[in-house]
């Protein structure tokens, strides 16, 4: 499947979750920041080592797409505002007016 969607199922202000991308699965760990109203992510492997720490979620770009870091998966993560309000998710935003998809290598333009 070239491209998926990543269901985000926690609606707390902190929350990991296991995700299989490529294969491989990942954890994503998910914090919300409540002074500055803004998601951050880190994306450990299954060792638990961390190969993406602490980055704001923006809404329609890839999301850490310059980091070259060894054991991510080849495509990339996209943070989607279903809305097109061009806003950045909130709180409660994630796997509703936001979502996450991941694209494939193979489809990665």
């Amino acid at each position: 499947m070239p491209t998926r969607l990543v269901p985000m199922t926690g609606q707390a202000s902190n929350y990991e979750q296991v995700v299989t991308l490529d294969g491989v699965d990942f954890t994503l760990r998910l914090l919300w920041n409540g002074r500055e109203d803004r998601w951050y992510m880190t994306i450990r492997d299954a060792d638990g080592t961390d190969l993406v720490t602490g980055r704001k979620l923006v809404s329609n770009i890839p999301f850490a797409v310059h980091d070259q870091v060894a054991g991510l998966p080849d495509g990339q993560l996209w943070i989607l505002d279903l809305e097109s309000t061009t806003g950045d998710p909130l709180l409660r935003d994630l796997g509703e007016r936001v979502v996450v998809m991941y694209v494939d290598e193979a489809n990665v333009s």
